[in-house]
């Protein structure tokens, strides 16, 4: 219901932040964090978006969705290699991972145009 809430794009952010925060106090898993993270992206604060997804992967390791999310934050942030390896392990945990695909080929293609423009 909170989710569904914070998705209203008529509030303000940080009401929305408000209401997201507030569904991570009550869910045991890390849904709610993974959403909170995702939103902060959307405003551009990266950091932010790390903390609540690491918080997330604290509950629930092996959930590619999250690990998508953190590969995304890691983009952002210009931590490619970092941001490869979480897509990968997205990868491992689901095959068909859009994301971790999506991440995963986006630094195939970064490194190759580093090497090629570059080198």
């Amino acid at each position: 219901e909170l989710l569904r809430a914070a998705a209203d794009t008529s509030l303000s952010s940080d009401r929305r932040i408000e209401i997201l925060k507030e569904a991570t106090k009550a869910d045991a898993t890390g849904r709610a964090m993974n959403e909170l993270a995702r939103y902060y992206l959307q405003l551009n604060k990266r950091a932010k978006a790390r903390k609540w997804v690491r918080r997330a992967l604290s509950r629930e390791e092996e959930n590619a969705d999250y690990r998508a999310t953190y590969a995304a934050a890691l983009w952002y942030g210009l931590q490619r290699p970092k941001a490869y390896k979480e897509a990968r392990r997205a990868i491992e945990v689901d095959p068909e991972h859009v994301e971790g695909l999506y991440w995963s080929g986006r630094f195939v293609v970064w490194s190759w145009e580093m090497s090629f423009f570059t080198g």
